[in-house]
């Protein structure tokens, strides 16, 4: 059948292979005039721009939404009776704008959502459903756009997930990645008050959580984002101030938490805060000290946690919490491999646990 030699041109990422089982769907559309049983379905056009969202050729996603909108158009038009829309195409072509981190991506992803709900409210496709998932990955790809306003446009989707969801809409229920997500957003920002919002997402969470949305986690990642969010302040000496005391806040919660222990990460990012705010000696001291001890205790030592705190500390201040360590090897030369195994003896394991881009496998 046409579908089969369209699989297996898709299947192969030789070049010229998606235009050749372009070509195919398009005698497939001549024949099928004559031959109505022939056809193409959803399936014809699923396995092209499933093929463009694996390619690396430059125009690989405009090609995948031509392939959409050609499909777009058949079903509206009623020239195909065995199409049926539904969301794999749609969430397919804002993953490849999201993972080429194109600065368009949050603008292309919101004018693929508007498609989605004109063609719902027109023509209603049983498939269609815009829910959770399809918003989070709009959320993603304003966050990979490195737009100046993808923070604020990734929370105002939150705010839309959570009216939807407390109106009783459980299609539209926020989940651990929306929250995620847009910590992640304030992470990146550059607007003013980024540490605050970051806070008072997670706050969000928690308060989704505790009203009973078994779908919300406010784990140690999400904690650690806002801490993340803290230390790439770069406003005003007291907003700076401010987010230094956020992030101590969120760290001794994080001590008192039953499912939001510390992890490697949030150690790094919060040495990396110190060494980034403008902040007291004294103060950078004593956190650097306490945090330290407590990393070392919790086993979570690896060489990202070495390299953040030799960053942050200065030299003598280095070597003293190092101990017996800097004595025995020059400070900058220090690795993972040279501490105490008590050290580092859950800093490995912990990796399981952390989102695929955090781990360094």
């Amino acid at each position: 059948s046409f579908n089969c030699v369209i699989e297996a041109y898709t299947r192969s990422y030789q070049l010229g292979n998606g235009l050749r089982a372009e070509a195919v769907l398009e005698r497939m559309i001549e024949y099928s005039k004559e031959h109505p049983n022939a056809e193409p379905d959803s399936r014809s056009f699923s396995l092209i721009i499933q093929h463009y969202t694996g390619s690396s050729l430059p125009d690989a996603p405009y090609r995948a939404e031509s392939m959409l909108n050609w499909c777009v158009d058949l079903y509206t038009s009623q020239e195909c009776s065995n199409l049926d829309l539904g969301n794999f195409a749609f969430r397919a072509l804002i993953d490849i704008y999201t993972s080429r981190k194109l600065p368009d991506a949050g603008p292309r992803a919101e004018r693929l959502l508007r498609q989605m709900k004109t063609l719902i409210k027109e023509y209603s496709p049983s498939k269609l459903i815009i829910n959770t998932d399809i918003i989070n990955y709009v959320m993603q790809a304003w966050g990979n756009s490195g737009a100046e306003e993808a923070a604020t446009q990734i929370e105002l989707h939150l705010d839309n997930l959570e009216r939807k969801y407390e109106a009783g809409n459980n299609a539209l229920r926020p989940n651990t990645q929306s929250y995620r997500l847009a910590l992640g957003g304030w992470s990146r920002s550059s607007e003013e008050g980024k540490a605050r919002r970051a806070l008072h997402v997670l706050r969000r969470m928690q308060r989704q959580a505790k009203n009973g949305n078994q779908f919300v986690q406010p784990n140690a990642y999400a904690y650690s984002l806002v801490i993340n969010a803290c230390s790439f302040v770069n406003r005003s000496t007291e907003e700076e101030k401010d987010a230094f005391t956020i992030a101590i806040k969120i760290f001794d919660e994080m001590l008192q938490s039953d499912h939001a222990r510390p992890l490697s990460l949030t150690f790094i990012w919060f040495f990396q805060l110190c060494g980034r705010l403008r902040i007291s000696d004294d103060d950078r001291d004593t956190q650097l000290r306490k945090l330290f001890k407590i990393c070392c205790e919790m086993g979570l030592v690896n060489d990202m946690t070495l390299n953040r705190l030799r960053f942050a500390a200065p030299p003598d201040l280095f070597a003293e919490l190092l101990g017996p360590v800097a004595s025995k090897k020059a400070l900058r030369f220090v690795r993972q491999k040279h501490l105490p195994k008590e050290w580092i003896r859950n800093a490995s394991a912990e990796e399981k646990i952390l989102p695929r881009k955090w781990s360094k496998k």
